[in-house]
């Protein structure tokens, strides 16, 4: 009742070319149980140009379909110590998975990737179920070039447009989509109310959002997630720990609970936690692991949703390390486009930041005139030493910006007139002024002095 087949070396071929081998293969079958069993210590597959050259993978579904007979038969258990795929399209580019194992519609493995002998990520415990097509991993690590994403294009690309089959899409938008998208283009600023939780309910009932902001300790809760409730996505993956280390010393992101999702229009990545460090300094973190970091990617807009976020900031670390991330994930996601792509002057129709909870600090640097009188406003925050300025960040909408400093230059400006309009005096207490801004207060409550010594200190 028991079949068995054992091959010590077995070589593919598609007619002249060799596309793989397969090493200590063995087969075998139960009867009674009707359990197919596949072992093997290495199995290895070449993808060059010839699966696009040659009708490889459609010959190879007609050779699948002969062993089909419409039974409700269960799939075979499989394990493989090693599997190796390797890409000769444009690059080198290499797939190992190691420790792989394939039972009840679960693939379990983990897969370490090189391009050009350079090992570039690290997947430790990957679960991917074949039925509901989810991926779970444990930990994941990126050892991010300038030149990887450039090669991950070269790679995949001439594969997606032999492979792809488009399905035809109505061009009509529904209302409610156009009404949602106009309601993120508006730049009439507004502090969303989805970020107040109600302090008292006795007492303060009536309070409203400009006494709210007086008071500086609004508590932040999960119902700033309903404003991008409506871009209807599906899950791909989940990761645990996410780590990219940008190389040349340009920092690492650490992301913690990382999701991917995709959707008709785009995708959304959301995590629990990111940090941002470099040189040993932390410039992004969470304030608390209790709210969602989102980020969505739709119709060449990029949308932010954050939470409560602690924020060191620096221009130049943020402007070259968030530039080379962004430019990786549009090459990536470059490769899935359908359409012909026309170069643009900007880098997204649309730049989206929700109203946000922040804890901002920033370290004083010398004033460069030349720059403020150029309308570089970022150094007036060089005339202070800001730290740990806790306040309510206003929305922003940036359209069609041309780079990634650009943005940062436009959030400079509104982060100083949501602080010069609604934070100031949180401002002045956080700043070595705040000595000087407490001995005018306690003056100007002295109806008979104020006038005199205030116009001798002013």
């Amino acid at each position: 009742n028991k079949t068995r087949i054992s091959i010590a070396k077995c070589k593919i071929r598609f007619k002249t070319h060799f596309i793989g081998s397969v090493k200590n293969l063995k087969i075998s079958h139960d009867k009674n149980t009707d359990i197919i069993n596949v072992y093997g210590d290495k199995l290895v597959l070449i993808v060059s140009h010839n699966f696009i050259k040659f009708p490889i993978l459609d010959e190879i579904q007609q050779i699948m379909k002969m062993f089909d007979n419409n039974s409700e038969g269960k799939l075979p258990n499989i394990f493989f110590k090693e599997i190796v795929i390797q890409f000769t399209i444009n690059n080198h580019l290499r797939l190992v998975l190691n420790e792989c194992f394939f039972e009840d519609y679960i693939l379990k493995c983990n897969v370490l990737i090189k391009i050009w002998q350079k090992e570039i990520f690290w997947f430790k415990k990957c679960n991917y179920n074949t039925r509901t097509n989810e991926l779970d991993i444990d930990n994941v690590r990126i050892r991010l070039f300038k030149s990887t994403a450039d090669k991950i294009f070269k790679t995949f690309r001439p594969l997606y447009k032999n492979f792809y089959r488009p399905k035809s899409r109505s061009k009509s938008m529904s209302n409610c989509k156009i009404e949602s998208d106009q309601g993120k283009l508006s730049n009439t600023a507004r502090i969303d109310l989805n970020y107040l939780e109600s302090l008292n309910n006795t007492t303060e009932t009536n309070i409203d959002s400009n006494d709210l902001l007086k008071s500086y300790h609004p508590i932040l809760n999960n119902n700033y997630l309903d404003n991008c409730d409506d871009f209807i996505v599906n899950k791909l993956f989940n990761i645990k720990k996410l780590t990219i280390d940008f190389q040349n010393n340009n920092g690492s992101f650490i992301f913690k609970n990382f999701n991917f999702s995709q959707g008709e229009a785009g995708f959304r990545v959301s995590c629990s936690r990111w940090t941002f460090i470099k040189n040993n300094i932390t410039f992004l973190d969470g304030v608390n692991d209790n709210s969602k970091f989102t980020i969505e990617y739709r119709d060449n807009s990029l949308l932010l949703f954050p939470y409560h976020l602690y924020i060191n900031f620096s221009v130049d670390d943020f402007a070259s390390t968030f530039s080379e991330f962004t430019n990786s994930i549009g090459k990536i996601v470059n490769i899935f486009s359908t359409g012909n792509c026309c170069k643009n002057n900007y880098i997204y129709d649309k730049f989206y930041i929700d109203s946000s909870r922040l804890l901002f600090s920033y370290k004083s640097k010398k004033i460069k005139m030349l720059k403020l009188l150029s309308g570089k406003y970022i150094e007036l925050l060089n005339v202070l030493n800001i730290k740990d300025l806790d306040f309510i960040l206003r929305e922003v909408t940036i359209n069609y910006p041309e780079n990634f400093n650009y943005i940062i230059s436009h959030l400079i400006s509104h982060i100083l007139d949501d602080i010069l309009e609604n934070n100031f005096d949180t401002l002045i207490k956080n700043t070595p002024m705040s000595s000087t801004y407490k001995l005018k207060q306690i003056i100007e409550n002295i109806p008979s002095l104020t006038g005199k010594v205030y116009r001798i200190l002013k």
